[in-house]
């Protein structure tokens, strides 16, 4: 794992300030220690190690509406409308703690740190219906 160089942020953009459409990097690469210092057997680098870098931030507003119709004493229609991502707003994903899925993490790789295309699924309607005796 590369350790953090002094002096360098580590996300010029903060947490949530990352445009994709400007072509900079979410991650800056002269933040990091380049993969060719650990050749030598044994280097376990020199900086910090990276412990405080944060996906970017994501929230989501589900809606569900439910219907209960009684059409007799036993039986009993029910109707639900579900809207995942309601408001339709899109957010680069990540995959579980730091900036995993959505960027470019490998620093031996040339596109470190430069924002893969994932974003987070459209709205989503489901509508069900079920009868219940």
């Amino acid at each position: 794992m590369p350790g953090i160089v002094p002096g360098e942020p580590v996300q010029p953009h903060g947490r949530n300030g990352f445009n994709p459409a400007n072509g900079r990097t979410y991650l800056n690469p002269a933040a990091f220690e380049s993969a060719s210092a650990f050749t030598s057997f044994g280097y376990t680098g020199y900086g910090k190690a990276v412990s405080t870098i944060y996906g970017p931030s994501y929230s989501n507003l589900d809606v569900s509406f439910t219907k209960n119709t009684k059409i007799a004493e036993r039986l009993n229609f029910k109707f639900s409308a579900n809207f995942f991502n309601s408001l339709n707003n899109h957010f680069l994903i990540s995959q579980g703690n730091g900036p995993g899925g959505a960027f470019v993490t490998d620093v031996s790789n040339s596109a470190f740190g430069t924002w893969n295309g994932d974003a987070s699924s459209p709205r989503s309607i489901q509508f069900a219906g079920r009868i219940e005796f």
